[in-house]
């Protein structure tokens, strides 16, 4: 639930729903992002690594991927979502995290931080959540 293709079928499934909505990508074909499992954790970590303001590597591989030409409010929506979906798996990283450390009996202090590495992410720095003052991990990691 938090790695490799799971995380690419929740944002491809997420895009064709807004597309159905009228949202994004209006008058544009869809057939390349309609195959179930198209789109791995490592394109989100793409996405999220695209380091121009204006999103021009996400633009130029969605292109060379899905065959669609992205507005730039597209391009912006495309890059929330994709660091809601990996904040979302961070956060569930950090409940077995939780979870081992109430098991073992381990105290942890209030601050946290989780690592979440995405799969073939080769030269940017791995996506990171400080879990500070989060009442569900705090209070699990201060039981004894």
């Amino acid at each position: 639930m938090i790695a490799g293709y799971y995380l690419g079928e929740v944002f491809r499934l997420v895009l064709l729903d807004l597309h159905s909505q009228g949202a994004i990508f209006e008058g544009k074909s869809l057939t390349k992002l309609m195959e179930p499992y198209s789109i791995d954790t490592s394109t989100l970590a793409e996405i999220e690594s695209d380091p121009f303001e204006n999103l021009i590597e996400t633009g130029d591989m969605f292109i060379q991927k899905f065959g669609l030409e992205c507005t730039e409010a597209e391009l912006r929506l495309i890059r929330r979502l994709a660091e809601l979906i990996g904040l979302r798996a961070a956060r569930l990283s950090a409940c077995g995290v939780a979870a081992i450390a109430k098991k073992k009996n381990i105290k942890v202090p209030s601050t946290c931080s989780i690592t979440l590495i995405l799969s073939r992410l080769a030269q940017s720095a791995p996506m990171a959540l400080c879990l500070r003052n989060t009442r569900t991990l705090e209070s699990v990691c201060s039981r004894r």
